[in-house]
Parts: C-alpha cells; structure tokens; sequence
C-alpha cells in the first residue's frame, strides 16, 4: 500500500523502517523504500487483514499517482466488512486497477462488494508483443460500424475513435466482468471495452480513448 496512518493522518512513507498503522486491520506496517520498488508501507504480519491486498507495482502506482490523493487506497466497509479501493471517485465509484488474472468467483466478489464500480486492466504486454506475422496480438483495427452496431450507440457515422480488435491471446477471465471494462494498451491510451468474444478467433469492439480523457471523465463524475 502507498498510504498507511500516523496519528489519524493519511501518510505516504519518506524513509526506509518508518512505522505506521494499516488503515484496515489497523496492525503495525513497515516503509519499504528501496530502489527498484515503488515506495511503499508493507504488514509486518499479513495474516488478518484485507485478503484483496495486492503487491504495489510501479503500473499501479502511476495510475494513482494521476489521480487526487484523496481519491486513492479509500477504506470502504461493508457489510462488516473493510476493504482497500484503489481509486474511489468523488461521487463513489470505485476503480478497480488489475494487473493480474483473477478467477470468476474473485470477479464477482469485488463486484458485490463495490457496486458502482469501473475495471481497468493491464494489458500493454498484449498490445507490445509480436505473432510469427509481425501483429500484435491485441490488433485494434479500424472499421465501419454495423447498421446494428450504429443503431445500438445511436448514431449515424462511425465515431473515429471506434475499433474492433482480433486478440490472439485473450484475457478470458475478463469476459465474466458485468462493469465497465477499461484496458490499459500502453501508450498513454486505454480502450473501453464494449464486447469481448472470447473463444477463437477471439474478437471484439469498443472505443479507443486516451488516458487524459479517460481521467477527465473521471473528475466529471457526479
């Protein structure tokens, strides 16, 4: 986690050994603050605590970082209860950041518990790596929408951002999401996912938007 708690204020670590308190179970954490990780507060002993809690990567942190800090790792309790949310929205809604692959059942427990909430996924490996023809194994294409597709979105010409991608590799697990669903394809783009077909050949369609305006929509929210 980036912030832990001093003396009922929300703290980021300055210095290697610092002591501080988890702001869910409320146990002591240490700083860890090397220089290869991301700067962060890490239990002394895990056992008890919020079992979503992830390893703090350098992907997670920039997102954050793009973010409020007031906006980001929010307790939320629930139910009896706590649970860390990586990003929580003025009005809410909670963003969940995830790097990694998660089982059906993880999906649907996080969606439970936060409700309102986005997805936005780590899939820049996806877009960066090469097949044996030289394409990306995330291939986002340009093309005319549907007569369906069109009356669907309710419109008349194909926004210029729309796409539809041919994934040779999918992330299958992200076809059990009911949220909205963001992927992050690097370059300071993110693609919002409006329809996954996950067996092959794998395919899709959604909108192309850049990473300023994905977060200008965020602070819009009411």
């Amino acid at each position: 986690m980036l912030v832990a708690s001093k003396n009922g204020t929300r703290v980021r670590p300055s210095k290697t050994r610092e002591r501080a308190s988890c702001p869910i179970c409320g146990a002591e954490v240490v700083s860890r603050c090397g220089e290869i990780n991301v700067w962060h507060w890490a239990h002394r002993a895990i056992a008890g605590c919020d079992p979503w809690i992830e390893a703090e990567t350098e992907w997670h942190s920039n997102w954050k970082s793009l973010v409020p800090e007031n906006w980001i790792e929010i307790v939320i309790e629930k139910d009896g209860r706590r649970r860390c949310a990586d990003i929580r929205l003025p009005n809410g809604r909670v963003v969940k950041l995830q790097p990694a692959p998660l089982l059906p059942e993880e999906i649907r427990d996080y969606e439970r518990f936060f409700g309102d909430m986005v997805w936005i996924f780590d899939v820049r490996e996806s877009r960066e790596s090469l097949d044996a023809y030289g394409l990306p194994r995330l291939d986002l294409r340009k093309k005319d929408m549907s007569p369906m597709a069109k009356q669907l979105h309710g419109v008349k010409d194909t926004p210029t951002n729309y796409r539809t991608f041919r994934w040779k590799h999918p992330r299958k697990h992200i076809a059990f999401v009911t949220k909205p669903v963001f992927l992050d394809i690097g370059e300071n783009q993110v693609f919002r996912l409006d329809k996954l077909y996950p067996e092959r050949p794998s395919g899709g369609f959604g909108f192309l938007f850049s990473v300023k305006a994905l977060l200008a929509w965020f602070k819009n929210q009411d």
